[in-house]
């Protein structure tokens, strides 16, 4: 179905009209809700009995599922399983209607849901919710075809195809060589154009901006719609000034291709922001996050200009950038500034089944002082020149400890993930001090668990066998982060036996479900308990949860946020 058609006009029987099963436990209520959908122009199909889901899919090609949650005889995971097609990719969307009349209206509990795909809804907002829904899918095809691939139309991807090929490019040794980066285009002076030519001009721009992009891409490049007005472009370049030539000729053509407003043109530029892959590119979030700043940094800079991100202070705005973050890293520090500085985020890590924990993980992100936050990811490492991460170490770990003191008693099951560094942890008296701390605040059980990430420990191998061995006699346990494929990281784990281990993002983003599962086996035989994160797609949630971690955590099952506050009982995944 047509992701644009006007799906709320059609009357029943119309080639328009939308077409939805609505899957329910109690015929009566399947028959009011049939009523109603019918009465709004839709073409309805009731069942009562799950197991007769699938081939009523191939007969009635629904646009929706409706389903309560939770529904007798069936789980979440195979309702999302019958709604995809053979590779996983999502068909058709599900929304999971749970609302008890016997309380006041507020917003509806979906145990599990947000691990299918499933989206609640209020009863009140039914019709609204099956019509916006439906609209906002894709254009899909016949069922079994694949949506996520290239646009015919506009030769951009879709952002999981494009982040997947990012991870795919990390992987690859010869991605290192200069002319290979990640590029991020934003259009520039968005509210002036708006208010300039007129609302919704800058939407056109945008659209504008997507065409030349999609219609200058050779063999060497793959780009992406990031969000309303920026675009993410993967360059293939040979060499350094092929690439820089590349994206220079990008920018002239968009400003040399006026926006046709009516009658009148109408010039737009754009701000650029280039991300090398290597070196010690890291992670796809890190790169697109180097990237975006970048292109923030030729924004602010006036705009119509691009500004390559450095991974050390060569480069003179590196130089500027350096300064400015080492500056506002000590003023977190300052016990005058107590009130600027860090703040921690959190986010739940999700058991998959009745694992018993509540476990999240804290992160750090700096106050820039212009009411925006830089990632951990781009001040950690100017920290470490600094010779100030054990300080941030510190900090991070009193405030942990300071949360589970006082949420403790209320949530037993509660585990906070702190990130450490390796050569912090080495240093004389780290680990008394970490002893000193537990003692201090009453913590014998809830004790944080560190995150410890494997470059460190894979450049200080023979100190992180003494650490790991210290931290269990004092009673902390460790995740090993950034697991991947490489044998040198299996090696590890199989060495180390870290109780937890996270996977690298790149191994989700580039999901390959039999190699995936491989390894989820491999680290389960070492007797770890697995962790998959950065599952930013509903169509991930599902494979993931079918191949045996413990574990799961992204932005599309709960968002990091500044406060400690979440319902627990949304998150269950029994």
């Amino acid at each position: 179905m047509n992701g644009d058609s006007d799906t709320s006009q059609a009357a029943p029987g119309e080639p328009g009209a939308p077409r939805v099963i609505v899957m329910h436990d109690s015929a009566m209520q399947a028959l009011l809700t049939e009523h109603l959908l019918k009465s709004a122009g839709c073409l309805v199909q009731t069942l009562t009995e799950p197991r007769e889901l699938s081939t009523t899919m191939e007969s009635f090609r629904p646009d929706l599922i409706l389903t309560p949650v939770p529904i007798a005889a069936t789980s979440g995971l195979e309702l999302a399983a019958v709604s995809r097609g053979p590779d996983g990719v999502r068909l058709v969307p599900i929304l999971a209607c749970a609302v008890d009349h016997r309380r006041q209206p507020r917003e509806p509990q979906v145990p599990g849901a947000a691990r299918d795909g499933a989206t609640a809804l209020r009863a009140e907002f039914l019709v609204e919710a099956v019509t916006r829904r439906i609209a906002s899918m894709p254009a899909i095809g016949e069922p079994g075809a694949v949506a996520d691939r290239l646009d015919s139309e506009t030769g951009l991807a879709s952002r999981r195809y494009f982040m997947r090929a990012v991870a795919r490019a990390l992987a690859d040794p010869a991605s290192a060589q200069p002319g290979n980066a990640l590029l991020v285009v934003a259009l520039d002076g968005v509210g002036q154009l708006n208010a300039r030519c007129g609302i919704g001009v800058a939407d056109l721009a945008a659209d504008h901006i997507g065409g030349l992009i999609g219609g200058r891409l050779g063999q060497a490049g793959l780009a992406v719609r990031l969000d309303d007005y920026r675009h993410a472009l993967l360059l293939r370049c040979a060499g350094a000034q092929v690439l820089t030539e590349a994206a220079e000729t990008l920018r002239c053509a968009i400003a040399d291709s006026p926006l046709q407003v009516g009658e009148k043109p109408v010039t737009i530029s754009v701000s650029a922001g280039i991300a090398l892959l290597g070196p010690a590119a890291g992670d796809v979030v890190t790169l697109l996050k180097r990237a975006e700043l970048a292109c923030a940094e030729a924004a602010a800079g006036g705009g119509n200009r691009i500004v390559v991100a450095g991974d050390g202070p060569a480069a003179a705005q590196d130089e500027v950038q350096e300064r400015r973050l080492t500056g506002l890293i000590e003023r977190a520090l300052s016990d005058a500034d107590a009130a600027d500085g860090f703040q921690c985020l959190y986010q739940p890590i999700v058991a998959i089944g009745p694992q018993g924990l509540r476990p999240v993980e804290v992160t750090l992100r700096l106050d820039a002082g212009d009411e925006t936050w830089i990632p951990a990811a781009e001040f950690l490492p100017v920290a470490e020149r600094a010779g100030r991460i054990g300080a941030i170490d510190r900090w991070t770990m009193l405030h942990a400890l300071e949360v589970l003191t006082q949420q403790g008693a209320a949530q037993p099951s509660l585990r906070i993930f702190v990130r450490q560094h390796l050569p912090s942890l080495l240093e004389d008296g780290a680990l008394a001090w970490l002893r000193a701390q537990m003692v201090a605040n009453g913590l014998v059980e809830q004790r944080p668990i560190l995150d410890l990430y494997l470059p460190d420990l894979l450049r200080h191998r023979e100190g992180a066998r003494s650490v790991i061995a210290g931290l269990r006699k004092i009673g902390l346990q460790v995740c090993l982060v950034g697991v991947d494929y490489t044998p040198g990281a299996l090696d590890l784990v199989s060495e180390l036996h870290p109780p937890f281990v996270r996977l690298a993002p790149c191994v989700v983003y580039d999901f390959k479900p039999d190699r995936f599962n491989q390894l989820v086996q491999r680290l389960r035989r070492d007797q770890a308990e697995v962790i998959a994160c950065g599952i930013d797609s509903a169509a991930l949630v599902a494979p993931v949860w079918a191949s045996g971690v413990g574990y799961a955590q992204g932005t599309v099952i709960y968002a990091p946020r500044p406060q400690l506050l979440f319902d627990w009982d949304e998150l269950v995944t029994e």
